[in-house]
């Protein structure tokens, strides 16, 4: 997850930090997929995943209790185009 304080909101940290993070987990860890998940009427994060290339593949009703209920998420994936097998594996 990522939080960034109010007086930096919209100015591209928390797209920045992502991108950081997509390219380590795919360039230095060799992950296949990244998923992020966003409450339906967060479309500020949602502009996020979608900046960062993530591709909206669903929505999962009740996915989390937040708040003291049950929550409905839209739900995000980022595929590693690049993913190598790793060394010594079939």
């Amino acid at each position: 997850g990522y939080l960034i304080d109010e007086a930096y909101a919209g100015r591209g940290v928390a797209t920045a930090a992502l991108r950081l993070l997509v390219r380590h987990a795919f360039d230095a860890l060799n992950l296949h997929r990244l998923q992020g998940e966003t409450l339906l009427d967060n479309l500020a994060s949602q502009r996020v995943l979608l900046n960062c290339g993530f591709v909206l593949y669903g929505t999962a009703p009740d996915y989390l209790r937040l708040q003291g209920r049950w929550q409905a998420h839209a739900l995000y994936q980022l595929i590693n185009s690049s993913w190598r097998e790793p060394h010594g594996h079939t």
